[in-house]
């Protein structure tokens, strides 16, 4: 039977159309006689596109295509090159193409062709299925939140289904029964928004196949798989083109799942998920193909796109959307001003390694937490922040790094340090186990970063990130925090970075941008390719200013030591020297009217104040706002003999006031 396959089925003659393109593109490809030093996962996907492409049209030009690819693949005593060769993602990415080419082909294939592609599922299946019994706790085999574990572990399904295999069938399903049950039910993913394209796919497909085979419907037990998309909508950049690239992204286009966007539509009845994936199909289909230097890349994923195309399904403009989203187990929340091209998105993340999800689990559930996990695609990016407009990127982070730098982020630094361990490949977890090494009693549930006193109200958005049990505890430190206002239609953003400690340290703000900073009044004008952003920096102590700039430079797989990619850093550093401190910073692509005396800052016509009369407020800073009385970290406020504001709790807060109050 061919899987997946409804042949009821109408599709728009758009998409058939693209997937034909497809597979129009492999006549011309060579198969080498001998397998090339570079990942070949184009080659499994190309036998899937061929073989749907004959079965749909009856073409028979299509199944001979499909056969040379086949042939070709089964010449290889090998798939993979230099690194795991055999048991991972080639191998997978083949193995899967073949099973698939397989069932859908099975009445066209003659007897002696039949027996050469059993063979080779046969074999291959069973290496990857043996290397997973052999290293349980070592790597992919046990990594359920990576995208090597989905990924081979889908290839085995499907191999198991062929072969009609229980073995392979049963050990795919017992890890994604693992894998499905600790997934953020916020969609968040910590991979960044690359690999949610290249591995979180894969979660889909497992789950569809798992689902069509009889076993278990994860789609409606599971909120991950519906909540995904809006982890990546709201993960775009402010064109809705490229993403905004928090975790392991190669580069600002490999980022779009086409095929998640409309099974997302066909199975939960999503309207804005059809219409987002009918909008980069138009819009930047051939654009991501082209600048993606993750492959295969979007157009070989058109096979998926016509087995999952919501044909039924009525497209809703995702400008009908909220224009903020948070999603907690990532602690990562999102502002945009709009959903047009010359939009501005701001963004910031802290949270547990990997998520709250992952991390609680593994240590409450799991008998050895650190054998299951791999967070190297999980940057130190607690309290770092993204903020683009239309094509500029402002704020950026380093996109991919093999070896995580303490300035390659746009955090808070204390002493130059972020966590224990840096300018290694998977900086979180050798933080911690640097940490058990010196305390083995340390509370793993302790070592977090976290968003609180979120609100959302009239368009205004305030927010705490902490991370300060992140850093090295030698430190001393007792607090790092920044505090976030965003103003309607983010005409400013202003960050309150706090330091606090029982000694003196020297606290670091740090900018990385695409664009190198010219100093201009308070801090630094960045001019972009078609706008600008004000930087402007205050504190209560003399502020140093610096500028570097450095070159990342990393390679995508060690299948291909040859390919990497590099961005440039253009980085600002603002330092002050004290135990106890604070680091004031406004954002703006407007250039603000902004004064400042000894007790508070105007901002155009809105006033912050931060040396505070303690009768008058326990609040760290007021930003009064037309009618709206802002109180960041504070429980009461008093004016005029009268309590405008009383808490048991200090909090943020937004208050209903008298536009005259401070006049």
């Amino acid at each position: 039977m061919a899987i997946l396959l409804d042949k009821k089925k109408k599709v728009s003659k758009n998409i058939k159309e693209k997937l034909i393109e497809v597979a129009n593109t492999y006549f011309n490809m060579d198969i080498p006689e001998k397998h090339p030093n570079c990942s070949t996962t184009y080659l499994g996907m190309a036998i899937c596109n061929l073989a749907l492409t004959y079965k749909i049209t009856k073409e028979k030009r299509y199944l001979d295509e499909a056969i040379r690819f086949m042939d070709g693949v089964c010449r290889y005593e090998k798939w993979g090159n230099a690194h795991l060769v055999n048991v991972d993602l080639s191998a997978s990415f083949i193995l899967f193409g073949l099973s698939y080419g397989y069932d859908y082909l099975n009445k066209d294939l003659n007897s002696s062709k039949k027996q050469v592609y059993y063979k080779n599922i046969k074999e291959h299946a069973q290496i990857i299925y043996e290397y997973k019994i052999n290293n349980l706790g070592n790597g992919w085999p046990t990594n359920y939140w990576q995208n090597h574990n989905w990924i081979n572990h889908t290839a085995l399904l499907l191999a198991g289904y062929v072969l009609k295999n229980e073995n392979y069938i049963q050990e795919a399903l017992n890890n994604f029964a693992i894998v499905f049950a600790n997934l953020a039910s916020d969609g968040s993913n910590y991979e960044g928004i690359t690999y949610h394209r290249y591995g979180g796919m894969w979660l889909f497909i497992a789950a569809w196949l798992i689902r069509e085979l009889g076993y278990k419907d994860y789609f409606k037990e599971v909120k991950y798989l519906e909540n995904t998309f809006y982890f990546r909508l709201y993960s775009t950049n402010s064109t809705l083109e490229g993403q905004l690239n928090f975790g392991d992204c190669h580069d600002r286009f490999s980022s779009h799942a086409l095929f998640t966007y409309y099974l997302t539509a066909n199975i939960y009845n999503d309207g804005y998920a059809k219409w987002y994936a009918d909008y980069i199909l138009k819009n930047v289909y051939y654009k991501e193909q082209l600048l993606s230097h993750v492959k295969p890349g979007i157009m070989p994923e058109m096979w998926l796109c016509y087995l999952a195309y919501p044909n039924n399904i009525k497209s809703k403009n995702i400008a009908e959307l909220p224009l903020m989203r948070y999603f907690s187990d990532l602690g990562y929340v999102v502002i945009r001003d709009g959903w047009l091209a010359n939009s501005q998105v701001f963004a910031m993340k802290s949270s547990y390694p990997g998520g709250t999800t992952q991390w609680v689990n593994a240590f409450t559930k799991f008998k050895n937490p650190l054998k299951i996990m791999a967070l190297s695609h999980h940057h130190p990016d607690n309290l770092s922040y993204i903020f683009t407009k239309g094509n500029d990127y402002f704020a950026i982070d380093d996109g991919y790094n093999r070896n995580i730098s303490p300035l390659c982020h746009n955090s808070l630094l204390v002493d130059g340090k972020l966590l224990d361990k840096m300018d290694v490949n998977d900086c979180y977890l050798a933080s911690f186990k640097e940490r058990l090494i010196k305390n083995n009693n340390y509370n793993p549930l302790d070592y977090k970063g976290s968003i609180s006193n979120l609100i959302y109200q009239d368009n205004y958005l305030v927010f705490n990130a902490e991370a300060t049990n992140m850093y090295p505890l030698d430190l001393n430190l007792k607090e790092v925090r920044r505090s976030v206002l965003v103003k309607p239609k983010m005409e400013y953003i202003i960050l309150l970075n706090v330091f606090k400690s029982d000694t003196k340290h020297i606290y670091e703000s740090h900018l990385n941008s695409d664009y190198i900073a010219r100093k201009y009044k308070n801090g630094y004008l960045y001019k972009g390719s078609e706008y600008k952003m004000y930087h402007y920096v205050f504190s209560n102590y003399d502020i140093t200013y610096e500028t570097n700039e450095c070159l990342v430079k990393s390679i995508m797989t060690t299948q291909e030591p040859d390919n990497y990619v590099k961005t440039n850093l253009y980085g600002t550093s603002y330092k002050i020297n004290t135990d106890n401190g604070y680091i004031l910073e406004i954002i703006s692509t407007n250039n603000l009217n902004i004064e400042k005396d000894n007790d508070y800052i105007i901002i155009n016509d809105d006033k912050l104040y931060l040396d505070l009369n303690k009768d008058i407020t326990d609040a760290e800073a007021l930003v009064v706002a037309k009618d709206k009385l802002i109180i960041i970290n504070g429980s009461y406020f008093n004016y005029n003999n009268s309590s405008i504001l009383k808490k048991d709790i200090k909090s943020n807060y937004i208050v209903e006031v008298n536009n005259e109050l401070f006049k």
